[in-house]
């Protein structure tokens, strides 16, 4: 097994990509998991600078994250942000997924909805756990687990 360490773009916010990835590649980073870009002119720039390096690439995807929003806006930002990261070459989404005041029916729908979109893209999906998302409280982790058992975690 081979371990591959990545560096977040979180905290790196105020720079430019060339600069970020300067500071990653000298460190000896094998990677990046960067937040999907919404700027098209913000997309066209990293493509170019993905072919330049030997990275591996994780996109970052949350939803819902400064306002509360439906499962089905969830899904709905979840589509936009993957078109966005497909768009730049990532092969892998690490995402923030529902919330943890959602029912267990609500989050599994953002699941189930999210992940079919993402296999169809051919993009590998993992979930973290992480405060204020449905994988946050340990007993809701559990009755996820229990009910998609191929769920993966980060």
């Amino acid at each position: 097994m081979k371990f591959k360490f990545l560096r977040a773009m979180w905290g790196m916010e105020g720079e430019s990509f060339s600069s970020m990835f300067k500071k990653i590649a000298d460190a000896g980073y094998d990677g990046i998991e960067i937040p999907s870009q919404r700027e098209k002119n913000a997309r066209v720039e990293l493509k170019s600078l993905f072919r330049d390096l030997d990275w591996t690439v994780v996109g970052q995807q949350w939803t819902g994250y400064f306002s509360d929003v439906s499962p089905q806006q969830h899904i709905q930002d979840f589509k936009t942000q993957l078109e966005q990261q497909v768009d730049v070459g990532v092969k892998m989404i690490n995402c923030h997924t529902g919330k943890d005041h959602f029912s267990l029916a609500d989050n599994l729908e953002i699941i189930d909805g999210i992940e079919a979109m993402a296999k169809e893209e051919g993009v590998k999906l993992v979930h973290e756990i992480h405060r204020g998302r449905s994988t946050f409280c340990i007993n809701s982790w559990l009755k996820l687990t229990e009910e998609r058992p191929d769920i993966r975690f980060t």
